[in-house]
């Protein structure tokens, strides 16, 4: 089986424009910097969603080796990361998903996601 961030690349490639201004973070497929701008967080949730909006971000990529991280169990730990995963869905629109059944570092889930225009 090909892995998720294989799949993925291949798709941001054939669909998203050249130019596109795309965050990702670790484990998420490395899109080429010739085609796209990318941003590089380790942990897209360290930011908040206008930080990427004044970055120009039009793309996010997820991966659930990293957002897995942050979950109800380890909330108050990780609050703002917490949040920002969780407020994906209102604040950017998923464009597409890859899943598969996780084996030890492959197969992350990886998600697309458009990010919406802040409301004014």
């Amino acid at each position: 089986r090909e892995d998720t961030r294989t799949v993925a690349y291949r798709w941001i490639l054939a669909h998203i424009p050249r130019g596109a201004v795309v965050a990702r973070e670790a484990y998420c497929p490395q899109v080429p910097a010739g085609m796209f701008r990318v941003v590089f967080e380790p942990i897209l949730g360290q930011r908040d969603i206008r930080f990427f909006r004044r970055e120009g971000v039009e793309y996010l990529l997820t991966s659930s080796f990293v957002s897995g991280a942050f979950t109800e169990k380890t909330r108050a730990r990780y609050p703002v990361e917490y949040e920002f995963y969780r407020g994906l869905d209102r604040e950017a629109e998923l464009v597409q998903r890859w899943t598969d059944r996780p084996i030890g570092f492959h197969h992350p889930e990886i998600r697309l996601y458009r990010v919406r225009i802040a409301p004014r």
